[in-house]
């Protein structure tokens, strides 16, 4: 019997599966070429920037506000109730308000409120030795959203997806993993 140096059947199969689901997921997440934008309906939807009125004004007209999703989805996500075991603001004070690390999606700051409190943005150096929400991932479609996030003072990832339904963000599920 020959011996074959070149492998298997079976490997070279589930290599291919692996790399397949791998491709998957970096699309799924907006991450990979199929998320640059071609047309309006698969885009990603980026904020729109605020006007120096609405900025100054701290509200933002009811047009701005439909155009720039970024702020509703992300409440809908730090309000999922899945999240509501990690927060522990009872017993440990020093976790309000919530802390959101800014990333590079984030235009502006939007008005965004956890434990009754407006959240407060801080970049990673300033928030070092403090309890913070850092936000890995996002991508926001028309009619579906995906935002993944860190909580490292619990060591918690969340994956959260939401859909829109009659205008409005609404979490379609939510998977919390401890590390």
């Amino acid at each position: 019997m020959v011996e074959s140096s070149l492998p298997s059947r079976t490997v070279i199969t589930s290599t291919r599966t692996w790399a397949a689901l791998g491709c998957l997921l970096v699309v799924s997440l907006g991450c990979g070429p199929a998320a640059a934008p071609e047309s309006p309906k698969n885009e990603w939807v980026e904020p729109a920037p605020r006007s120096t009125a609405a900025a100054s004004s701290g509200a933002a007209p009811s047009a701005e506000r439909a155009s720039d999703p970024m702020g509703p989805v992300l409440q809908a996500a730090i309000d999922a109730p899945q999240l509501e075991p990690y927060w522990h603001v009872a017993e440990r004070a020093e976790r309000s308000p919530l802390v959101l690390v800014r990333f590079p999606a984030l235009q502006g700051e939007p008005a965004l409120t956890k434990f009754g409190k407006p959240v407060e943005y801080a970049s990673h150096a300033d928030v070092a030795s403090r309890p913070h929400l850092e936000v890995q991932a996002i991508a926001i479609k028309p009619d579906r959203a995906t935002v993944v996030f860190g909580y490292p003072v619990e060591g918690v990832v969340a994956h959260v997806f939401l859909v829109r339904e009659t205008g409005a963000w609404v979490v379609a599920k939510a998977d919390v993993v401890e590390h």
